[in-house]
């Protein structure tokens, strides 16, 4: 299953270990975001700002699985839920986006994390499980 894994810059280390078990568990990463340099300011680096966050835009757009970390009392100037919108208007009108899934501590704490469409999961490992089963299910040509 191709995943995109989203967050805080300031939680890059976790999305690695979050990707790298993804990985071993047989999933693909799309847009792999943490490689990105940091182009803060922004306004002083509007070019590399501007090609680093459409590459994510279509790497969100691309995911079969959006899976959004939220640790809580996230920076406002983060890009995660620019993302995690994306990820809901693919899902919504018909495109490669899913599920959708948002995990941690922070996953009660913003009005579109109770989307529809959005599971949310205090534990990592309880998603993980359940992004698993569902791509077995998906597999074996269950449904979903």
């Amino acid at each position: 299953m191709k995943i995109y894994v989203s967050s805080d810059w300031e939680n890059k280390e976790n999305v690695r270990g979050v990707m790298a078990r993804l990985r071993r568990n047989g999933h693909t990463i799309v847009g792999d975001w943490t490689g990105h340099a940091d182009t803060r300011p922004y306004a002083r680096n509007p070019y590399a700002t501007g090609e680093q966050s459409w590459s994510d835009i279509e790497a969100v757009i691309r995911c079969e699985a959006f899976l959004l970390l939220a640790r809580g009392s996230t920076p406002a100037e983060s890009g995660m839920h620019t993302e995690l919108g994306a990820a809901l208007v693919s899902m919504d009108m018909g495109g490669c986006v899913q599920r959708i899934l948002v995990v941690g501590p922070g996953c009660e704490e913003h009005f579109f994390y109770f989307c529809p469409h959005v599971e949310r999961f205090a534990d990592i490992d309880d998603a993980i499980r359940a992004l698993n089963q569902w791509d077995d299910a998906m597999c074996k040509g269950e449904k979903a």
